[in-house]
């Protein structure tokens, strides 16, 4: 039995190795898909400078056709030298007038090849989409399935490795499941990620989220904000309550119009009762690094449990409120929902 508990390990660490690959696989397909779209693209641009050129090229013709009508005109006070120009002029007209035929079919023909460019490459985008959500449910069912099955050892880190591929996989759906990727609406987001976690969770723990109305951010900025909910939230469930003590993870997304501040409150233990995830933490050093990269300041504080805040640097030196602004009397905490 004790020599059975380090094979499991290993196959544990076996499994997390397979599925970095399987990642890394997948990275690589997005990747050569993306090569693959850049031809079609500068196609279309070409394409797009022909079809500029044909209506420089009809702007011309309808300019030299109003020379001649203007020829027409004069020819009036000129009858004799002007019906021989005249005659001249309905040739050069009628040559025109067939070039003009000629340029327009060109057009309309360059029109249909970009349309047909333009579906293929929605087609090719849909399919990128399509696997990439299917290979992140396919490594979240394998992990869930890992998860039935692993020791209590084991089920730590398959649980990080899950809450971190939601927080991947929940900006990839947003973005892509409306048909519009280019931003992500934070508070959406962070409730839709929490729900997510608080299923990996005991039934005597409770995730709550509330959220200010934030403008939509863009995906990198939504990762960094998912990963570090993610983390904060995961490493509070695991270390907050310990021996089967039922409790909260609050979670507050604060601001005017921009974010300001991210606030994820547990009414646990503590980090200085002895919480495995300490400031210098792995956890830890993931939140700071991710804050560093949205430009944000990290502060924890302790009392009736433990606050991070990841505070938005130059928040207040652009119109917003302060944080304490969105809490009453003050409170350092987020409220809480039941």
């Amino acid at each position: 039995m004790t020599e059975s508990l380090p094979d499991e390990a290993s196959g544990s660490r076996t499994q997390t190795a397979r599925l970095r690959t399987l990642v890394a696989q997948r990275n690589r397909t997005i990747l050569k898909l993306t090569a693959r779209l850049r031809p079609l693209q500068d196609r279309v641009r070409e394409l797009e400078a022909e079809a500029a050129g044909l209506r420089r090229q009809l702007a011309e013709a309808a300019r030299r056709e109003n020379e001649l009508r203007r020829t027409m005109g004069r020819a009036d006070s000129e009858r004799g030298e002007a019906e021989q120009a005249l005659h001249l002029s309905y040739e050069e007209l009628e040559g025109l007038a067939v070039q003009v035929e000629e340029q327009n079919s060109q057009l309309l023909a360059a029109n249909a090849r970009i349309a047909q460019i333009l579906r293929d490459n929605q087609a090719l985008l849909a399919e990128v989409h399509h696997r990439v959500r299917n290979n992140f449910q396919a490594i979240v069912s394998s992990i869930r399935l890992k998860l039935r099955r692993a020791d209590p050892a084991a089920r730590a880190p398959l649980i990080d490795v899950l809450g971190r591929i939601h927080a991947m996989a929940l900006v990839h759906e947003l973005l892509f499941g409306e048909g519009a990727p280019s931003t992500v609406q934070p508070g959406r987001y962070l409730s839709s990620l929490c729900r997510r976690l608080a299923d990996l969770a005991r039934a005597d723990l409770l995730v709550s989220v509330e959220a200010d109305d934030i403008e939509p951010v863009d995906p990198e900025t939504a990762l960094s904000m998912g990963t570090i909910v993610t983390e904060l939230v995961v490493n509070a469930l695991k270390h907050a309550f310990p021996e089967d003590r039922p409790g909260t993870v609050s979670v507050a997304l604060r601001g005017r119009g921009i974010w300001d501040e991210i606030i994820v409150h547990d009414d646990g233990i503590g980090l200085s009762a002895g919480r495995c995830d300490s400031r210098a933490g792995v956890g830890l050093v993931l939140v700071r690094k991710m804050a560093w990269q949205i430009g944000a300041d990290v502060t924890i504080e302790e009392g009736n449990g433990t606050t991070v805040s990841i505070c938005r640097q130059g928040g207040r030196n652009h119109g917003l409120a302060s944080p304490a602004q969105h809490r009453p009397n003050g409170d350092r905490r987020p409220p809480r929902r039941e």
